[in-house]
């Protein structure tokens, strides 16, 4: 993947975890706006994109309280501020 394929692919992920602040975002649903967006990437790659995002500080885990074992990722302050940078905000 070129670094422009993966910048468009980190875009559509932090529109995703935007869209859904503050409630957060599973898993699934990023790996659907990833294929929606026209990229095929496997679970693996996808994970190692929501780590590099988490550890950027753009997002965070957010804890489901009704499952441990689920894990849903949401925007921080500084990822709205990218959101809003790139024009990605709606």
């Amino acid at each position: 993947m070129s670094p422009e394929q993966r910048k468009l692919l980190r875009d559509a992920l932090m529109r995703a975890l935007l869209t859904l602040a503050p409630l957060g975002v599973s898993f699934d649903t990023l790996k659907g706006t990833a294929k929606a967006a026209g990229f095929a990437i496997g679970d693996d790659a996808l994970n190692r994109e929501i780590d590099y995002i988490v550890k950027r500080g753009l997002a965070e885990p957010v804890k489901v309280k009704l499952s441990s074992a689920a894990l849903r990722w949401t925007t921080t302050a500084d990822g709205v501020e990218y959101c809003e940078d790139e024009g990605l905000y709606y």
